[in-house]
C-alpha cells in the first residue's frame, strides 16, 4: 500500500486531493495513511520528502548529509 500511494502521489505531483481523489479516499484519510507510512509532505513545496529508510533504499542522500551549505 506504501508503494501504491507513492506511485500515486508521484502521478499527481504529489497533489494530496488529487492522489485521494485518484485512489478514492477522503484527503483525510490519505494524511492518516501518509503519517502511518512516515511519509511527510513538505509544506508549499509540492513534493513529498520520503523516510530516510526509503532514500537509502533507493540509494539517494540524505537531505542533511552535505549540510545546510550544500557542501
Amino acid at each position: 500500500e506504501k508503494d501504491f500511494i507513492l506511485a500515486k502521489l508521484e502521478e499527481s505531483n504529489w497533489n494530496i486531493s488529487q492522489t485521494a481523489r485518484e485512489i478514492d479516499t477522503p484527503r483525510s484519510n490519505l494524511y492518516k495513511k501518509l503519517e502511518h507510512y512516515g511519509i511527510k509532505i513538505a509544506a508549499g513545496v509540492g513534493e513529498a520528502v520520503a523516510p530516510s529508510s526509503l532514500r537509502e533504499k533507493e540509494g539517494e542522500e540524505s537531505p542533511n548529509s552535505k549540510g545546510q551549505d550544500g557542501r
